[in-house]
């Protein structure tokens, strides 16, 4: 008996000390790439099929970090971390009578991020991390060069035709109504996707990890397509981004140097990223139109091989036969919230229901349905993942994880604008920084980071964990 005990120990040693299990940058990079290809419309019907292999290879990580290596973070972070998950479990117990396996689903979504997704392996060091944030950089800006380029040649080919999502909704793919939706479930994500490609890309030119080619080459892609895309929270967030990315730009070399009393420099710093970041936005019209020259030209080319031909050739005429709106009609007068402020104040108005622990993430339509009969939330999402997070948590959960991105950020908030010598270590932290910040904007849009097992959830905590890795172990932040 001892000895057959003893042969199930080694077996399980030997288990968790597989490659793939030491160490988890294999699974984040499986993760990253299996959200990513669940964001294409065509591709949800099959990325179902994996998930049973991604939880269980998650759920031997988490095993690993949590009680076999004991990888555990900062004390305050991690009591909040399971308060936050231990709230979920009381939502749940509260709520067991609608969708239990729906929302236990989700708790062990949401345990893998914050476990594996969010916790380094408590054997590298500071390079191996670095090292890893290469990898996963390259793997999504690789992965979304290839979607973006694909959703722009369907743009420049004037494709558009409708497919049915997994919850059953008809959507476009291609360009529709202004919006180019290329191969994604919804332009709004794949804008937030091309902003995080952009900044990665960013990183990468940074690290010096690949030839600078391809990611100046993906920066531009992923712009073009980002500006078809008519986000407005992601203009939001590119305004953010750009602010920031002026503020290194120019604080690194050294441009404001004259000005030597570094709260007035702060400033100056920063509405010179307004002003240029501003500037930029405001071509985003005339850039869709120039865009919009290629599909022109291309048509005008295929007629003229075809044999068709116009009663006349002039501008008229070309634009009745066949011209690209890039006015968005859904905004427009009293709409110019396209619905969203309507759905927020009745998420609002649901969540005083249950305003301690919320219903649990899948459960928000059935209770919206009987606590307040015509709401818009019936048959539509929040828009809004903080609100998403009440109505899904509560107060609780909410103010919870408020606290956890207060205490980590907040930091790295003061970093940002200290007056400092840049180096490579303190460029990606700042970085990181604008990645988290990108996300946390176009969630106030968006229900993709709270409860959500998608690809900006995956960025959110990776990031995160690396933000807490970096304050802790590198000395150019630790100096700060």
């Amino acid at each position: 008996m001892g000895k057959g005990r003893r042969n199930n120990v080694d077996s399980i040693n030997k288990l968790f000390q597989m490659k793939f299990i030491k160490d988890s940058v294999y699974f984040k990079v499986v993760f990253c790439i299996w959200q990513l290809v669940h964001l294409i419309a065509m591709a949800q019907p099959y990325t179902g099929v994996v998930a049973p292999i991604i939880i269980i290879w998650g759920m031997l990580i988490l095993i690993k970090n949590v009680i076999i290596d004991k990888n555990l973070i900062d004390k305050r972070v991690r009591y909040l971390l399971y308060a936050f998950l231990v709230s979920y479990v009381v939502t749940i117990i509260i709520n067991i009578k609608l969708n239990l396996i729906g929302n236990l689903k989700t708790l062990v979504w949401y345990s893998i991020l914050i476990f594996v997704i969010f916790i380094t392996d408590k054997q590298k060091e500071i390079e191996d991390v670095k090292k890893d944030i290469d990898t996963i950089a390259k793997v999504v800006i690789k992965t979304t060069f290839v979607m973006s380029l694909v959703s722009l040649l369907m743009f420049v080919f004037r494709m558009c035709f409708w497919v049915y999502r997994v919850d059953g909704a008809k959507i476009p793919q291609g360009y529709f109504a202004a919006r180019l939706w290329g191969i994604f479930i919804d332009p709004n994500q794949g804008c937030v996707v091309a902003l995080i490609s952009i900044i990665l890309s960013i990183i990468i030119i940074k690290r010096k990890a690949m030839k600078k080619f391809f990611p100046i080459t993906n920066i531009v892609i992923q712009y073009c397509f980002l500006i078809l895309t008519g986000s407005r929270g992601g203009e939001i967030a590119f305004f953010f981004s750009g602010i920031c990315l002026v503020y290194i730009l120019f604080n690194k070399n050294n441009y404001y140097k004259f000005i030597k009393i570094n709260p007035i420099r702060v400033i100056a710093l920063v509405l010179t990223g307004i002003v240029l970041s501003c500037t930029v936005i405001l071509t985003f019209r005339q850039t869709r139109k120039i865009l919009t020259v290629i599909p022109k030209t291309l048509y005008k080319i295929e007629a003229s091989i075809s044999g068709i031909t116009t009663e006349e050739e002039d501008e008229d005429s070309e634009d009745e036969g066949f011209d690209i709106n890039i006015d968005r009609a859904d905004v427009g007068g009293e709409n110019f919230s396209n619905g969203r402020i309507q759905l927020w104040l009745d998420g609002v108005k649901l969540s005083k229901y249950s305003p301690v622990f919320g219903f649990g993430d899948r459960n928000i339509r059935a209770k919206a349905g009987e606590l307040t009969p015509g709401s818009t939330l019936e048959k539509q999402f929040v828009h809004n993942g903080f609100i998403h997070m009440l109505l899904a948590g509560g107060w609780l959960a909410f103010l919870l994880m408020m606290a956890i991105i207060i205490i980590i950020l907040s930091k790295s908030f003061r970093i940002f604008f200290a007056k400092k010598e840049y180096n490579e270590d303190i460029c990606i932290f700042d970085l990181m920084g604008i990645l988290i910040g990108i996300l946390l904007i176009t969630t106030m849009f968006l229900t993709e980071v709270f409860y959500m097992n998608s690809f900006a959830a995956v960025m959110f905590w990776f990031f995160m964990g690396n933000i807490v890795y970096f304050q802790n172990n590198c000395k150019s932040i630790k100096n700060i």
